[in-house]
């Protein structure tokens, strides 16, 4: 049971609350799109790494056990995952205009389906490689 929540239920209802509309009628920007999509791979993935990487240069943290560099990339892409919080913020900033709260939601749920396939083929890798050593 654990499976089917965890990986068909606990996504399609968030997906289901998140707004976002499939009709054949939807008029989007698709420059707006693209830029949110890739603004919230590449920017979560860039701050999140890059910080962990300053902290562990300057030994303001170390990496816990047997933990890896490709591990913490992999992370940090992950963390363009999360899309409540985006989702939010563009409702906020796009108050009046609905054509630009559609965009920026498929942006958003475009750039969670990629920073998950993209992180799980990166930790994939990663941990095949530890598993290796």
């Amino acid at each position: 049971m654990h499976t089917w929540v965890a990986y068909y239920i606990i996504p399609l209802f968030a997906l289901a609350n998140a707004g976002v509309s499939f009709g054949t009628d939807l008029q989007i920007d698709l420059q707006l799109a693209s830029t949110v999509a890739l603004s919230l791979v590449l920017g979560k993935m860039i701050g999140v790494f890059a910080f962990s990487y300053i902290g562990i240069k300057l030994k303001v943290c170390t990496l816990p056990g047997d933990l890896k560099l490709s591990q913490i990339f992999g992370a940090s892409v992950l963390a363009g995952l999360g899309f409540t919080m985006a989702i939010f913020i563009a409702n906020l900033a796009f108050k009046d205009q609905p054509i630009y709260i559609e965009s920026a939601k498929i942006g958003i749920l475009v750039a969670s389906i990629v920073a998950g396939v993209c992180a799980y083929l990166i930790l994939l890798v990663a941990s095949k490689k530890q598993n290796a050593n």
